[in-house]
């Protein structure tokens, strides 16, 4: 089924979902920009231009087959990204960064919920969890919760596994029982070690638990992988502040109650003197840390139409 963007004047054709086999939205918009945007990333910049083209057919989402679904998880994607950025850029304090953040986690959230119609594909059950995570973001976990609770567990494999436990990880996180917080991470990040969708959030939250459980040295071995392993990321500047954190209290000073060997990685060097390498060589610009800030001056700047859905999200 071919859904045009504007319908020939006075044509109208009816036909049972049940026919349907596929449904082809013809998007217009430049996808190099959206590529170079995300590049740097300008998750805001990507969101104005996607997110116009997207809206009409959110409510067509249901439609099997069709090739939009997809297209709103990623847009969604950037919003909670962008909203994330900005609380990292002004302060998680800043009430005008709370205020922005808020509306760009309702309006992912929206998006979502949209997503999780699509229930003939696995990505309806991906959006349904994503817009739980939105919750969560949201100060509203007990809403999170409730609707969590309803969904089946999906089995190693499916591709909602990784996400299912990473979500399981933040409501424990929120609860403050770090340990079922930890048993969670790891449960995502055995099965779904190559999705970048999970694994470096996964991580993030088992060096969080470790932090908390005065695990020092395990979480800085957690940051420092993160950091390594995805450079010019947003997950490698969150490493990075929390590494200079850990060792400028001196926190990994003493000995270790065990070996570096744990469940993520297997090897053995002075992780004391490789953190401090890594650090160095980002001071030094030696290596990539993060983006320039000239290349995402004035990224959040804006609103694009759309970006606020009028709709209600769950009360707590």
């Amino acid at each position: 089924m071919y859904v045009p963007g504007k319908s020939r004047v006075g044509v109208r054709r009816q036909m049972e979902v049940s026919k349907i086999q596929s449904v082809y939205f013809p998007f217009k918009y430049n996808y190099i920009k959206v590529l170079r945007h995300t590049q740097q990333l300008q998750w805001t910049e990507a969101v104005k231009i996607m997110l116009p083209q997207l809206q009409p057919s959110l409510p067509y989402l249901d439609l099997p087959n069709n090739n939009a679904l997809e297209r709103v998880l990623e847009v969604g994607d950037y919003m909670m990204r962008s909203a994330d950025q900005t609380l990292r850029k002004q302060g998680y304090d800043n009430p005008e960064a709370k205020k922005s953040a808020r509306e760009k986690y309702k309006a992912a959230y929206h998006l979502f919920q949209y997503a999780g119609r699509g229930n003939w594909s696995a990505a309806g059950l991906v959006g349904l969890l994503k817009s739980y995570k939105c919750l969560v973001a949201l100060e509203k976990p007990k809403s999170a919760l409730r609707y969590f609770q309803r969904l089946p567990e999906p089995a190693p494999g499916d591709r909602a596994y990784g996400l299912y436990w990473l979500l399981k990880a933040e409501l424990e996180l929120v609860e403050k029982d770090y340990r079922a917080a930890m048993q969670a991470s790891v449960n995502s990040l055995c099965f779904e070690n190559k999705d970048i969708d999970t694994f470096p959030d996964a991580l993030l939250i088992s060096a969080q638990c470790y932090e908390e459980l005065q695990e020092w040295h395990r979480a800085r071995d957690v940051y420092y992988e993160v950091a390594r392993i995805f450079p010019g990321t947003d997950f490698a500047e969150m490493s990075i502040k929390r590494l200079r954190f850990i060792m400028k209290k001196k926190l990994t000073e003493g000995k270790e109650k065990i070996p570096i060997e744990y469940v993520f990685f297997r090897y053995k060097e002075d992780m004391n003197e490789a953190v401090i390498e890594l650090l160095k060589q980002i001071d030094e610009g030696k290596t990539k840390h993060f983006y320039d800030i000239e290349e995402v001056q004035g990224a959040d700047e804006g609103e694009t139409e759309g970006d606020t859905l009028d709709l209600d999200v769950p009360d707590k």
